[in-house]
């Protein structure tokens, strides 16, 4: 380029930062926003992409919590139906007579209906 600085800073639909800069990102936004570059302080372009992370997270914390609580309330009741399920007998153990009760109990139940 003919002696132009540039800072690109995108962020995808997948939330994920990318960045260009000539000479550096960091360069061109000191440069402009005057920002004196400190040692052991981080760059404006860690600073954006930490802000966009945090608000990332302050969305999605909230959302995580919910559905960790949708898990545990299945999986309560999950098991509460397997325990309603342990006193009933398999299909496959009862014996021919019995399961011709049942066809006749689910017939006369559905004519009534």
């Amino acid at each position: 380029m003919c002696g132009v600085d540039i800072a690109m800073v995108v962020f995808s639909p997948a939330d994920k930062v990318y960045t260009f800069g000539s000479p550096s990102v960091d360069a061109v936004l000191n440069k402009y926003f005057g920002v004196n570059a400190t040692p052991g302080r981080a760059g404006v372009t860690d600073e954006i992409i930490r802000a966009h992370y945090e608000d990332n997270m302050r969305i999605i914390t909230p959302q995580i919590s919910d559905m960790e609580s949708l898990v545990l309330d299945l999986t309560k009741e999950s098991q509460a139906h397997c325990e309603l399920e342990k006193g009933r007998p398999l299909i496959l153990n009862l014996q021919l007579h019995e399961l011709d009760n049942i066809k006749q109990l689910g017939s006369n139940f559905f004519s009534n209906l």
